[in-house]
């Protein structure tokens, strides 16, 4: 019986970390934002389906504060990200100013069809 639960658990475990593969799409790596805050916009090669923040941290992810056929506006603590869903190559990162004294990053992760990129977002204290 125990082994027949380690056979499920490894056959789970190859299962879900075989849904996602990872490819940058042409997008940076890291993005560094300065401690005012502001506004960016990052372009790459190839288009997204949909895009999170995600605390790796916390385990917090984004919220939708805005949905239309058109877009989509996600926030999570001092990030908001914009985006268009067809056939988008570049999102828009909003920063709010840092008076944390605290450097802080989240991430943003893109996801098309079966693969995904994450661009860590870095705010200097």
């Amino acid at each position: 019986m125990k082994k027949l639960k380690l056979v499920f658990v490894l056959l789970m475990s190859m299962v879900f970390t075989s849904c996602f593969h990872e490819d940058n799409f042409g997008y940076p790596k890291t993005i560094v934002l300065s401690n005012e805050g502001g506004e960016k916009t990052v372009t790459g090669d190839e288009s997204f389906d949909y895009a999170e923040i995600v605390n790796h941290k916390t385990g917090a992810d984004s919220e939708v504060v805005q949905y239309d056929e058109n877009g989509e506006v996600i926030v999570l603590d001092w990030l908001k990200v914009e985006y268009t869903r067809t056939n988008s190559l570049e999102f828009k990162l909003y920063a709010e100013p840092n008076s944390t004294g605290k450097s802080r990053e989240l991430c943003v992760e893109l996801y098309s069809g079966k693969y995904y990129h994450e661009v860590k977002v870095k705010q200097e204290k």
